[in-house]
C-alpha cells in the first residue's frame, strides 16, 4: 500500500471519528431511552443544537435523588468493566459490538427536551491505524484543532487510568463540551475512546459521579 493510500485512509478514520463525536450525547440518550422504554427526547441531533440551558431553568424532580448504590458492570466483547450507579444501566450496542452508552439525566432534565442536565458517558473500541497509537491521537488533536465547527479548549497531555498511560484533551462542539481520553487495549492492536460531557446545573455533584464511574474503569 503506497503513502498516499495510507494517508487517505487516516483523513478518513478521522473524518469518521469527528461525525460520530458530534452526534454522540443523542446517540447515548436514545439508546438508552429505546433500552428502558422510556419517551425519546423531541430533538436528538446535537451536531446543531448541543446542550444548552434553559431560560428559565425548570425546576428540579423532587423525587430525584443523587446516586449512591454502585454496581460493577463488566463486558467481555470489549474486554472492560467499570461501576455505574444501580438504576442507570450502562447499554451495549449490540449490532456494532463495539461501544458502551451510559446516560444519567439530572434532576431537571426534560425527556421532551434537549440534553442541559445530567451525564451522558460513551466508551468505544476501535483499531489502532498504521501510523500507531501515539501518532494517531495528536494527528487527531492537530485535525480537531483546525476545524471550524471544534473548539479545542485544552493541551493534548499524557494521563493514566489503572496504570494503563493514554492521552486525554477536552474540545467544545457546538454547545457541548466534551473530554476525550484515548488508550490502547493493548490486544489485537485495538484502542479504546472514552468520551464524557457533563451538565450540572443545580450542582448536584455529577462530577463526582462521574470521576467516580471513569476512574473506576478497568480494561
Amino acid at each position: 500500500m503506497n503513502k498516499m493510500s495510507i494517508a487517505n485512509k487516516k483523513k478518513y478514520a478521522i473524518a469518521i471519528t469527528l461525525a460520530f463525536s458530534m452526534l454522540c450525547i443523542s446517540a447515548i440518550i436514545l439508546i438508552y431511552k429505546l433500552s428502558q422504554n422510556q419517551d425519546i427526547p423531541k430533538k436528538q441531533d446535537l451536531s446543531n443544537q448541543g446542550s444548552f440551558t434553559p431560560t428559565p431553568l425548570p425546576s428540579p424532580n423532587p423525587a430525584w435523588k443523587i446516586p449512591q448504590n454502585f454496581v460493577l458492570y463488566e463486558n467481555n466483547e470489549i474486554g472492560i468493566k467499570f461501576e455505574h450507579p444501580e438504576q442507570y444501566p450502562p447499554v451495549f450496542d449490540e449490532v456494532s459490538k463495539d461501544s458502551i452508552y451510559l446516560y444519567i439525566p439530572g434532576p431537571s432534565q426534560n425527556p421532551e427536551s434537549d440534553f442541559y442536565d445530567g451525564i451522558a458517558i460513551e466508551i468505544k473500541a476501535g483499531e489502532i491505524p498504521p501510523s500507531g497509537f501515539n501518532e494517531s491521537v495528536k494527528e487527531l488533536y492537530n485535525t480537531l484543532k483546525e476545524d471550524i465547527n471544534i473548539k479545542v479548549t485544552s493541551q493534548l497531555k499524557k494521563t493514566s487510568l489503572k496504570g494503563k498511560k493514554g492521552y486525554m484533551f477536552t474540545t467544545q462542539e457546538a454547545q457541548t463540551n466534551y473530554t476525550r481520553m484515548y488508550f490502547p487495549l493493548g490486544k489485537e492492536n485495538k484502542y479504546i475512546n472514552i468520551l464524557y460531557s457533563i451538565s450540572d446545573p443545580y450542582s448536584k455533584g455529577l462530577s463526582a459521579i462521574t470521576n467516580r464511574i471513569i476512574n473506576s474503569i478497568e480494561f
